[in-house]
């Protein structure tokens, strides 16, 4: 898990997106409503998807991907591989909520989060 994550607000222009993406050198933004709570993701597949569209006028809440794929702080590494196979992503949002009502981020944790943890229970 890392909990390096950035977010953004749901009315932020894309190009401020795509720009928070290449300065931090992530791949996944978290969009956030006032209070922080989490609504949505926009990963740079996203933003690819979207690329043939009036970037200039679109926002966050726009493009942003929902219902998200959560898991708890509490989930093991094989509880989380086997949502990220099961729901055919390669990253999950740690919250601390319920998928209907996600609540505020932890972290995210990434396939190769995953593969790393395997390998070091390997090495021992």
């Amino acid at each position: 898990m890392t909990h390096d994550y950035i977010t953004c607000k749901m009315d932020t222009p894309l190009n401020e997106v795509a720009k928070l993406m290449i300065d931090s050198g992530l791949e996944l933004v978290l969009v956030v409503d006032p209070i922080e709570e989490i609504n949505g993701v926009i990963s740079a597949e996203t933003i690819l998807r979207n690329y043939n569209q009036d970037w200039f006028g679109l926002v966050a809440e726009d493009i942003m991907e929902w219902p998200l794929v959560i898991v708890s702080p509490k989930a093991l590494a094989t509880e989380a591989a086997a949502l990220m196979v099961e729901k055919k992503v390669r990253t999950l949002v740690i919250v601390h909520g319920t998928p209907k009502q996600p609540g505020l981020p932890v972290g995210i944790i990434r396939d190769k989060d995953i593969i790393r943890e395997l390998f070091l229970m390997t090495e021992d």
